[in-house]
């Protein structure tokens, strides 16, 4: 688990498929935790702050 984070998953690997350069793991969620805070999205090569605006906004399909 990760200090600071907003959520956290315990998972157990199901399969591991190889994917050219790389590996792509499927996993099964076990456990999670989360926790209260404002998350941030990485998007066109930085981090943004997800208004509540903006959420607002995606739950009226604006």
């Amino acid at each position: 688990m990760l200090a600071g984070t907003l959520a956290c998953f315990a998972c157990r690997t199901v399969t591991v498929h190889e994917g050219g350069d790389h590996v792509i793991v499927v996993g099964e969620v076990e456990h999670f935790h989360r926790s209260q805070g404002e998350p941030l999205v990485f998007h066109a090569g930085g981090y943004r702050a997800v208004s509540a605006a903006g959420r607002a906004a995606e739950r009226i399909g604006a």
